[in-house]
């Protein structure tokens, strides 16, 4: 999913989280004991691990459903409760950032309405911390009798992203919460990937099928001339169709893994990543079929073309098997 289709939820749900009013009486549960280790927080179902500052205490809390159900935010909080720092798992994944996704994350912070508040001087940067893949972002909330907080967060992208955020009265990012940003890390680097069918990533699904289909055909023509036949090489009509199938299924079940921290690269290293896993399938599955029954010592483009089209299913469905065992 294109990640400007979530920028929308997730801009209400910080909103809902983080608001200065939305603060009050948060019903909070313990964290089981075997997930905390001195002031880090190591949540396995979660695949996440930070330090939190020395001494503060966590704890987790419900938040609003989203569209995968309800989910929990983690919060650790000063001796004192007077400070709060947030960790919030979501059931969204996001695979590339640009200024297309700053710039309408910024739209929504500045649309979104509480009564009472209002959102101004809204920023988001490409960050260091945690990752080389994470967008940084701050802003200002100003209450109508005058008040004035500052909210400061980071977007961790991946599988599932994560929200680290805060909320304080100061202008400055407090320096125990970039600290504790800077400690947050996933646990297994391979779930943290993002799976997307690779056609997605490629471009529009219909072109790169279609342009399939043309090369398909300019490759029959090439290997009819070759033979010296004048109309067809004797392929029949169900065979045609089990290879437009296979061709299909080329295209649309590959998919391709890729990595949280190369969010901001530009989004053609992505497409070339995503490329390499169709053509991989087109080309294992075509020179399978071709070795058995393509040379011309047992050349028989019937049984090409049955094999074609189950090679087509039968790769990226052990791929996906392989990829699923990581």
């Amino acid at each position: 999913m294109r990640p400007l289709l979530l920028v929308k939820w997730l801009t209400w749900s910080l909103v809902a989280l983080e608001a200065p009013g939305a603060q009050t009486a948060p019903v909070l549960d313990s964290i089981p004991a075997t997930w905390l280790h001195g002031d880090t927080l190591l949540v396995r179902p979660q695949n996440f691990a930070v330090i939190g500052p020395e001494h503060w205490r966590w704890a987790r809390q419900s938040i609003p459903p989203n569209r995968n159900g309800t989910g929990e935010a983690f919060i650790v909080a000063s001796p004192t409760g007077d400070s709060k720092f947030l960790v919030v798992p979501l059931s969204m994944q996001l695979w590339h950032l640009d200024d297309s996704v700053s710039q309408a994350f910024v739209r929504g912070l500045r649309q979104s309405r509480l009564p009472g508040w209002e959102v101004s001087d809204v920023a988001t940067a490409r960050a260091t911390i945690p990752s080389s893949g994470a967008m940084k972002y701050q802003f200002r909330w100003t209450s109508s009798d005058g008040q004035v907080f500052y909210q400061f967060g980071y977007l961790v992208p991946g599988r599932t992203s994560y929200l680290l955020s805060t909320t304080t009265a100061d202008r400055s990012e407090p320096a125990p919460f970039r600290e504790m940003v800077a400690s947050f890390k996933t646990l297994n680097s391979s779930l943290a990937a993002v799976r997307v069918p690779a056609v997605l990533v490629i471009g529009n699904p219909g072109i790169v099928f279609l342009v399939l289909l043309v090369l398909l055909a300019a490759i029959e023509t090439v290997v009819r001339l070759r033979s010296g036949a004048t109309t067809s090489i004797g392929l029949t009509l169900p065979s045609r169709l089990l290879m437009f199938v296979g061709v299909l299924a080329s295209v649309f079940l590959p998919q391709a893994d890729l990595s949280p921290d190369e969010a901001w690269a530009p989004i053609s290293f992505a497409a070339a990543s995503a490329l390499g896993a169709v053509t991989a399938t087109l080309a294992m599955a075509a020179g399978v079929s071709y070795v058995a029954y393509g040379r011309a010592s047992k050349r028989n483009w019937n049984r090409f073309a049955r094999l074609f089209c189950l090679l087509s299913f039968v790769v990226p469905i052990l791929a996906a098997i392989g990829n699923a065992g990581r």
